[in-house]
């Protein structure tokens, strides 16, 4: 199953940059994202992959055991569309939730677990929408659910 996640991925990769070159180029469309709001620091870190001539986008979310909550926004994107019914999605194995708060930004949830298993990785793909383009945005979430982790 992770296959073919991976592959309609890469898939929907090529087609969005490859739509993108058929594009105008006199109107430039901004992808960045900001994290407005993140309860705890010392939790949960993000590293924000911004580069121009990187597309799709990258956000990297790092976090441990405990509960917290990041949100991430969008700058100027009409809409998303998350892989889960009802924009939001929910991770039995990395116990956590994806939600959309409005149309530009994303709620992160991270429940408590402290079950010891090992490093727990998920990606998500986010479709970024202005009625003229696609452009997608991959999250790349990790946990551990010990102790700190050594990449926090």
């Amino acid at each position: 199953m992770r296959k073919l996640i991976n592959r309609l991925l890469l898939f929907l990769t090529v087609v969005s940059v490859t739509a993108c070159d058929d594009k105008d180029t006199d109107t430039e469309i901004s992808t960045e994202w900001e994290v407005v709001s993140n309860s705890d620091t010392d939790c949960i870190r993000v590293v924000n992959h911004t580069s121009d001539i990187f597309l799709p986008k990258i956000i990297y979310v790092n976090a441990i055991y405990k509960e917290g909550e990041v949100e991430l926004r969008c700058d100027n994107s009409i809409g998303f569309t998350l892989i889960g019914p009802n924009d939001e999605y929910k991770s039995v194995d990395g116990h956590f939730s994806v939600s959309k708060v409005d149309n530009h930004t994303l709620k992160i949830h991270f429940e408590r677990c402290e079950s010891r298993k090992p490093e727990y990785k998920e990606q998500l793909m986010v479709f970024n929408t202005d009625n003229q383009a696609t452009f997608n945005t991959f999250i790349y979430i990790s946990r551990t659910f010990g102790e700190l982790s050594p990449n926090l």
